[in-house]
């Protein structure tokens, strides 16, 4: 084997890895998202209304959904004008208006 057959065969190995661990992130992402696209979502600073979200990892490397939305008013009502905002899961304080604790 000389150094290119070995770098190719190291890139192929590196690719299904990251395959794999995408999918296995997203798995267990998915399985402990209590939210879903529509819901009402709070953090200390403001509230969005969810509209999609993603996969990321919190400072641990334990994957949890970005969710992205329109901020709100208190009241629920969507800010006419108001640019996009994101809130990961981990700084979550209500869901729908209900306090919400983050248990993984």
């Amino acid at each position: 084997m000389d150094r290119k057959e070995y770098i190719t065969k190291a890139s192929a190995i590196a690719q299904a890895y990251n395959a794999e661990t995408a999918k296995l992130d997203k798995e267990f992402a998915e399985e402990h998202n209590p939210v879903k696209v529509g819901d009402y979502v709070s953090v200390k600073a403001y509230a969005i209304r969810v509209k999609g979200f993603n996969v990321v990892k919190d400072i641990h490397g334990i994957p949890m959904m970005r969710y992205k939305g329109v901020r709100c008013k208190k009241n629920g009502k969507e800010i006419e004008g108001a640019l996009w905002q994101w809130a990961d899961q981990n700084c979550i304080t209500a869901i729908n208006g209900e306090a919400y604790t983050r248990i993984v």
